[in-house]
């Protein structure tokens, strides 16, 4: 399925399983995956979430790819809860310029994920930020090993 506007994209991500949903070049919001399997978000050229995204709950399966995430208030793209699976591909998440507070946004990438999560990030650039990346969630978080 492709879609060109905010409208469209907002309809197709009311189907939470094996989607694979083009995305035009433009601007939209945000988005937010809770509970999605089998599902792909593809940009096809200049597409730009001016706010945090993200990947949560029991979502598996998933593949982001060729989309950037520039502007937002707290995390650029952020993966959470018991999201597994995840493969972050060809992705722009950062700002335009960099800003002098180091304190906010926060960061433009938090992965705090179970720790068996086998999460991906691949080809990603991530720009004019203070706070790149997070990964765990606390001292507690072991080293895992795929299978």
């Amino acid at each position: 399925m492709t879609v060109s506007n905010a409208t469209e994209l907002s309809n197709a991500l009311k189907t939470k399983s094996n989607q694979i949903i083009l995305i035009e070049g433009g601007t939209y919001s945000s988005f937010t995956l809770d509970g999605y399997t089998n599902y792909s978000l593809i940009g096809l050229g200049n597409v730009v979430f001016n706010s945090g995204c993200s990947v949560k709950g029991s979502s598996r399966n998933v593949l982001i790819r060729n989309i950037s995430v520039i502007g937002y208030s707290s995390d650029g793209l952020d993966i959470t809860g018991s999201a597994t699976n995840v493969w972050i591909d060809h992705c722009t998440i950062g700002w335009n310029v960099t800003s002098s507070n180091k304190n906010s946004p926060d960061g433009a990438m938090d992965i705090t994920s179970n720790s068996n999560a086998k999460i991906t990030i691949s080809w990603c650039k991530i720009m004019n930020t203070w706070k790149t990346s997070l990964h765990g969630s606390g001292d507690s978080d072991g080293a895992s090993v795929g299978d």
